[in-house]
Formats: C-alpha cells, sequence, structure tokens
C-alpha cells in the first residue's frame, strides 16, 4: 500500500499481525472492533464475541456491550454498573424501584417513601423535613415584624377545657374515603389550641408531625422556634373509666400501625411522657368525645 494513498487510522484493521488501513474496513457487529475486508468474517479474525451470551444488567435490564474484544464479563458489568447502569433512573421497573434518600449527603434506602410535597424527591426519615434535605422550592412565610406585639395564648390545660378550635366536620386537611381525624393537642406553653386534621392511614407518624406543626406554626411563633426534636404521644381510653393508653409510635410507622385513627388525640411536644396533669385534661376531653358520639347516631364523621 502506497504511504498517503489512505491514512485514515479510524480504517486500520485491529487483527493482530495485520494493521492494515483500507477503505472497505468495517466494524465488526459482534466485538465491535475494525477489520479490513480479508477478516471482516467473524471466523477470519476469531471474534470472541460471537457465539457468546449477552450480558444482561440485572438492576436496569440493559445489554452490556463489551468495550474490546477479550473483555471480560466481570470487568465489562462492572464498568457498566459504575458509569452507565440507569437503575436510578427507572421507576418503572422493579429492580429501579427504592426509597433511597435524595440528600446528598444520605444514602439511606428506608421501607417507607416519604416524597417532599414542594420539590417531589424521595426522602429518609431524617430529612423529610424541607428544611432537613434543604428544599430548593420551600415556601418561605413572611417574618413577622418585631413590632408586633406577641398575644398571650392559655395553657394546654385551659385549651382543653375550652375545647377544639374545630370540629371533625370543619377539620384542617382534605378528606378522603376511610381517613382518620385525630384530635392534635401541644404541650403546655407553646400556645396552640387543640384541632382536628385529616389524614390517610397510610400516612407516616413522622409526616403527620411535620403537617401539624406547620399548621400550629400559623398560630404561634414559639412553633417554630423551637430548637428540640418533636415527641408524639398516643392518648387513648383505657379499659377502665378513669384510666388512659399512651404509647410513642416509631415516626417511620404508618397511622395505622401507630394506632392513630378518630378516637385518639396526638399530643405533641419534646418532652419525653406526657405530664400528669395534661393527662387529666385528655381524659376529660376523650370522655367528652365519647359521650358526643353516644348521641349522634348518623355516624358520617371520621371519629
Amino acid at each position: 500500500m502506497q504511504v498517503g494513498v489512505c491514512d485514515d487510522e479510524s480504517k486500520r484493521c485491529t487483527f493482530s499481525g495485520c494493521g492494515h488501513i483500507s477503505f472497505l474496513a468495517a466494524r465488526c457487529g459482534f466485538c465491535g472492533e475494525m477489520f479490513c475486508p480479508e477478516h471482516t468474517s467473524v471466523g477470519s479474525h476469531n471474534c470472541c464475541a460471537f457465539g457468546v451470551q449477552p450480558l444482561r444488567c440485572e438492576r436496569c435490564g440493559m445489554v452490556v456491550q463489551l468495550e474490546y474484544c477479550g473483555q471480560s464479563a466481570a470487568e465489562a458489568m462492572a464498568r457498566h454498573t459504575t458509569s452507565g447502569c440507569q437503575s436510578s433512573q427507572s421507576p418503572g421497573t422493579k429492580e429501579g424501584q427504592s426509597n433511597r434518600c435524595s440528600y446528598q449527603e444520605c444514602q439511606k434506602n428506608e421501607h417507607v417513601t416519604i416524597i417532599c410535597d414542594d420539590c417531589g424527591n424521595t426522602y429518609c426519615v431524617e430529612h423529610r423535613a424541607p428544611q432537613s434535605h434543604r428544599c430548593k422550592r420551600m415556601h418561605v412565610r413572611q417574618p413577622v415584624p418585631e413590632s408586633r406585639p406577641t398575644p398571650s395564648y392559655p395553657t394546654v390545660a385551659s385549651n382543653a377545657k375550652y375545647g377544639p378550635r374545630n370540629t371533625e366536620r370543619t377539620a384542617f386537611g382534605r378528606p378522603t374515603e376511610g381517613c382518620v381525624t385525630p384530635l392534635v393537642v401541644f404541650a403546655e406553653g407553646f400556645g396552640v389550641s387543640p384541632f382536628f386534621i385529616h389524614f390517610t392511614p397510610t400516612t407516616v407518624v413522622g409526616r403527620m408531625v411535620d403537617s401539624t406543626v406547620s399548621q400550629a406554626e400559623l398560630e404561634s411563633r414559639s412553633v417554630s422556634s423551637s430548637k428540640r426534636p418533636w415527641r408524639l404521644h398516643v392518648v387513648k381510653r383505657g379499659n377502665g373509666p378513669n384510666e388512659l393508653c399512651v404509647s410513642s409510635p416509631s415516626f417511620s410507622d404508618t397511622l395505622e400501625v401507630a394506632g392513630i385513627s378518630g378516637g385518639t388525640i396526638a399530643y405533641i411536644g419534646t418532652e419525653d411522657s406526657v405530664p400528669g396533669t395534661v393527662q387529666k385534661e385528655l381524659l376529660k376531653l376523650l370522655k367528652k368525645k365519647s359521650e358526643e358520639r353516644g348521641r349522634k347516631k348518623s355516624g358520617c364523621w371520621c371519629m
């Protein structure tokens, strides 16, 4: 071959011992290498990929091609996993489904799905709140002027005497079929009146706490300024007429698993337990609601 007649290196035959450059060179459809007309057939260049079972990624379902002749299947699969695997972008396939936290510094993959209402990403229980994962679409509330006087609110005990500020019929949230409408009572000192709010039974406890805290922040600045982690206690009637059943479910439990229903009180605060004085007022509220349910026979309320 004359030098300069055809010096396109992309047309050089890769067969060992050949190296000829030809306009008629073609790429093998199995191993992907370039060969001259003499070595184009799979038999002439002893194709290493011909007749080999194609590699298929178990995570994303894609067929993994060998990058060069003689490449091992393990190496090809490893390079695909680190650079080209689309399992995290394939929510429609079973292999791609996950609840992996979208927060950059977290890689948790929990059994519950918590999706941010603002940005639409999935997060773990620790980073579920917009502030925790630095949500870029978080609604920013306008600050209250400092000159505005802060009203003094009664304690939770006195609030309990006056009753909730709404009813099951006028509860916050969106009512759906089979919803639960617990009575939310905040701890003493936060200045929040008890209120009813709708949830689905499959809502996780952590999401319920976030929603109720956001609702309470509209009434009291003491809620938004709290630095301690929130605690939720489920309060129900006990076996006896003056007995209470108090439990503290995990934030990853659903309301159904946590035992939160229309006949319960969700006590939210920063304490590890419900004070005895508060339990007495909560017992009065539960007795009052029990008497009201006994007088009503329509059965149309969620509670």
